[in-house]
């Protein structure tokens, strides 16, 4: 009795605390990502309901999810994120248990399809828990009601059988209203099904054992098409993404050509999916990686690597070679029918997204997850195709090695780079008080990451300077800051400055005036924000081309240096970093708006005093400027030898004091000698046009 609760307990606890350190490991460092930003944003200002209008589009199911999980966590990230770590959780135990119904004679295959499947690296949107809670929470019902269905086929009492029936209908439901392209998957519960009563029915024929699933799965056709009826009849989408009937008339508009487009892309992702999930990921994600963050990695795969094999030794031991081998009664069934059945089901899985003209790529990750569930059954099928026991211990070990350190990578190159968001925008409230609305930022973030739907995160400026706008008459949330990214696509426009465009996106609408623009540059992550005045811009020679041929057109008059000093708020940004260079710089640098040169020349002085310095030379800019106004020819002198070592900045600062008429007012001849020598040296301060001015 006490091997039999080792043997039960034992892999679920294994299961628990693997995905655990999976997942779980660093989750308290995570925040908002990508489009989780305007989720929190626009409920921030429409309260909870906003994902109603949000939703309403396309999927309104989600709309009210979203509602709940809105009211009852706020828009703390941390619940989100622990949240989802429980979908994914009831999805892994829900496939043990499916995996144990469907192959009762190997435990051992069962428990190693659920490590993979809790495992797997082909879905990597999980670490944006707020936009993609559904997406999991769909994954979860979606084989829990596969689970139930089987379970409702094992049920000898005809009250069980309606009650397991009933779950396996209303969960089914639910994860295909979560997620629409999920419905492919009740392809892969009659494949289940016809598993199932093959391996319960003694002496039965293959075609007499297909009749008998067909029969025994019709019940469940209230799913897909108790959902397609309601698409098609009752709801009146207006995304064409989701819109069936459109994406069918691609087809029926060319069908030749569009049918080989979707057998390419069906091979691709199928592949995706099944093969390349476990490699593609990886490389992509890991190598760039600090050194003691790879170490870390290997060694927290390694480590889970070893519970899994320790909870194999000891929750199956008595499996011999022979039952290792052949699975099931019928000797060596195990790979090929675990073959068919993941080809089939990842095949039938994907079909929703090829016919929505899509491919199932990393990018899109989200596509992955649904048929996901097939592509470890299949994946182990493979792997049991190999008859020596050690390689394919081998092999699953490296599957697991390869998909912990894939996690564990995504997760710190996700921290660093929300990190980054968060200290760009704290620098920016020191540097910016109140930005005035109707202006459009054109942002320059030290990763070419972020903001790469090219908005440059514009949720973040709202959500500090405008956390108590209110929503329009229509109910949609108005953003009174807009942002770009300042990208070779986005330049051009800034640079004619007279385009203006009025947009929406599900419940907000923004207005992006070009002529109406501010210029943010981080250019490294060790430098600090530049907001540049296009008069007289603090430019860094790592700027990139675009940032320095826009400068010219940043109005810095919309940063409004009198207005209420706007705080970030710590659910999103995080407490306030420390008060190092940067806020000597930012502070400065405000101050050189105001005309306050005593205030930016004490800052300075203090910054020296600590022993502060830049990375980025250009920042001594505005100390230089101030210096040179108050005629301290020391200071003036001392720091030409740092921006000096750099012809570009020296040049730059040589344009910014030769153009400020405060100091071509008060500058004495000393001063100007000091000037002409230190920083114009070579110049020809008839031709200074760096910046177009």
């Amino acid at each position: 009795m006490r091997r039999q609760n080792i043997q039960w307990w034992l892999p679920l606890t294994s299961l628990l605390v693997i995905t655990a350190l999976t997942y779980l490991i660093r989750v308290g460092e995570l925040n908002y990502y990508k489009d989780d930003w305007y989720y929190v944003y626009d409920a921030t200002i429409g309260g909870a309901s906003i994902f109603r209008e949000m939703f309403s589009i396309d999927r309104p199911a989600r709309g009210i999810f979203f509602e709940i999980y809105y009211q009852i966590f706020g828009p703390q990230a941390l619940p989100y994120h622990i949240s989802a770590f429980a979908w994914r959780i009831l999805a892994g135990l829900s496939g043990w248990w499916l995996f144990r119904m469907l192959w009762p004679n190997a435990r051992k295959p069962a428990f190693l399809m659920t490590m993979l499947f809790l495992l797997y690296p082909g879905y990597l949107w999980w670490i944006s828990a707020i936009e993609y809670q559904p997406m999991i929470a769909s994954l979860a019902l979606q084989v829990l009601s596969i689970a139930l269905t089987i379970k409702a086929l094992q049920a000898d009492k005809r009250s069980w059988k309606l009650i397991f029936t009933t779950g396996a209908i209303f969960t089914g439901w639910a994860y295909i209203w979560l997620v629409d392209y999920a419905i492919g998957m009740e392809f892969f519960r009659i494949f289940c099904v016809w598993l199932f009563i093959r391996g319960h029915s003694n002496q039965i024929a293959q075609r007499e054992s297909f009749i008998k699933s067909l029969k025994a799965w019709a019940v469940y056709l209230v799913i897909p098409f108790g959902f397609l009826i309601w698409r098609t009849l009752f709801f009146s989408g207006e995304r064409k993404a989701t819109d069936i009937g459109l994406q069918l008339g691609v087809f029926l508009s060319d069908p030749i050509s569009t049918a080989l487009k979707w057998f390419f892309q069906s091979i691709q992702s199928a592949w995706n999916i099944g093969i390349a999930a476990w490699v593609v990921p990886f490389s992509s994600s890991i190598f760039g990686l600090r050194l003691r963050d790879a170490v870390t990695a290997l060694l927290l795969s390694i480590l889970v690597s070893l519970i899994m094999w320790i909870t194999i030794k000891f929750s199956f031991p008595n499996e011999n070679e022979k039952a290792k081998d052949s699975m099931q009664s019928d000797e060596g069934t195990f790979p090929r029918l675990t073959l068919i059945i993941g080809l089939l089901g990842i095949l039938f899985g994907i079909l929703p997204v090829i016919a929505a003209n899509r491919t199932v790529t990393f990018n899109l990750s989200h596509y992955t997850l649904p048929a996901s569930l097939a592509g470890v059954v299949f994946i182990t099928g493979l792997i049991y195709s190999i008859k020596d026991p050690a390689l394919r211990s081998g092999i699953f070990s490296g599957m697991v090695v390869l998909a912990v350190m894939t996690h564990y990578a995504l997760v710190v190159n996700t921290i660093l780079e929300e990190k980054m968001i968060q200290e760009f925008w704290w620098q920016v409230s020191w540097r910016a008080p109140s930005i005035q609305p109707g202006a459009l930022l054109v942002i320059h973030y030290p990763s070419s990451s972020i903001g790469d739907d090219g908005f440059g995160v514009m949720e973040a400026p709202n959500l500090i300077y405008f956390p108590d706008t209110s929503t329009s008459d229509e109910g949609f949330v108005h953003y009174n800051i807009a942002a770009l990214t300042a990208s070779d696509q986005n330049f051009k426009d800034i640079l004619v400055g007279k385009r203006y465009l009025e947009t929406g996106y599900r419940s907000h609408t923004i207005n992006f005036d070009y002529g109406n623009s501010l210029l943010l540059s981080q250019p490294t992550a060790s430098s600090c924000v530049h907001i540049i005045d296009g008069t007289r811009p603090v430019l860094s020679t790592t700027d990139p081309a675009h940032v320095v041929l826009t400068a010219a057109s940043s109005k810095i008059d919309l940063v409004l240096p009198y207005g209420p000093a706007h705080i970030p708020p710590e659910f999103a940004f995080g407490v306030e970093p420390e008060q190092d260079w940067c806020y000597f710089y930012e502070k400065a640098d405000l101050a050189i708006q105001n005309k306050d040169w005593a205030t930016a020349a004490s800052l300075g002085n203090e910054a020296i005093t600590r022993g502060l310095t830049p990375e980025d030379q250009a920042e001594w800019m505005p100390f230089v400027e101030a210096y040179a106004v108050l005629g301290d020819e020391k200071k003036v002198k001392n720091l030409s030898t740092r921006i000096g070592i750099d012809d570009f900045v020296r040049i730059q600062t040589c344009k910014n004091l030769m153009s400020n008429p405060t100091i071509r007012d008060s500058a004495t001849p000393a001063m100007d000698a000091l000037i002409a020598e230190k920083y114009c040296r070579n110049v020809d301060l008839t031709i200074l046009s760096i910046t177009g001015n």
